[in-house]
């Protein structure tokens, strides 16, 4: 997993200064969303809320930050109605508009993996495996804001009815997470273990 964030599957690492979408539509609805140039902070759960209210899943993506509040992304989306899907300017649109403050979706973790070691850099990388849902992601950004961890780097996959997702983390200044940030998260995390006392399944939404 963590080899997809070293380089991108999808695109060229070249970003323009203004940003800009372009969607591509497959058969069944699956569309490809590509996203370049500067994007707010926070853009990603942006999307990944206003996503997650409108049934459309996210099954596959990468994510980086260039340099500063330049970014290249790539998200493949599938609505639950085929007729569905978004246009160029809602996709760019919705990435700038903060959502209104709400609590995360329940979400179901099989495992996940803290790595706050030399290996890392300067990051803490976070690697999550759970059971699928519209709205993983949200809720997972979410999480991590609440934490001030900002994702630099972001993989995406689904497989099985799985979500298989990794993060290259920073703090909210830019640095390198602190180690009682790296504990809070994986303290978060537990409470998402599906093997918990009493916790149960979520249920598809």
């Amino acid at each position: 997993m963590r080899d997809r964030l070293i380089h991108s599957r999808f695109f060229d690492l070249a970003a323009p200064d203004a940003a800009g979408t372009s969607v591509i539509s497959w058969a069944g609805g699956l569309q490809a969303v590509k996203l370049s140039g500067e994007l707010p902070p926070g853009w990603c759960g942006n999307l990944a809320v206003a996503l997650s209210h409108r049934k459309i899943s996210i099954v596959r993506g990468f994510a980086r930050r260039v340099v500063d509040h330049r970014w290249i992304a790539e998200l493949h989306v599938l609505p639950s109605e085929p007729r569905a899907g978004l246009s160029e300017a809602e996709y760019l649109s919705l990435a700038w508009s903060p959502p209104a403050p709400e609590p995360p979706a329940e979400i179901a973790l099989d495992s996940y993996y803290v790595d706050s070691s030399p290996e890392s850099g300067q990051y803490l990388f976070l690697e999550v495996h759970g059971y699928d849902r519209v709205g993983f992601l949200a809720s997972l950004l979410g999480r991590l804001a609440a934490l001030a961890l900002r994702p630099e780097q972001i993989s995406l996959e689904t497989w099985d009815g799985r979500a298989l997702d990794a993060f290259h983390l920073k703090d909210a200044a830019g640095g390198p997470p602190k180690p009682e940030t790296a504990r809070a998260l994986s303290q978060a995390l537990d409470a998402l273990r599906q093997d918990q006392p009493g916790r149960r399944h979520p249920a598809p939404v």
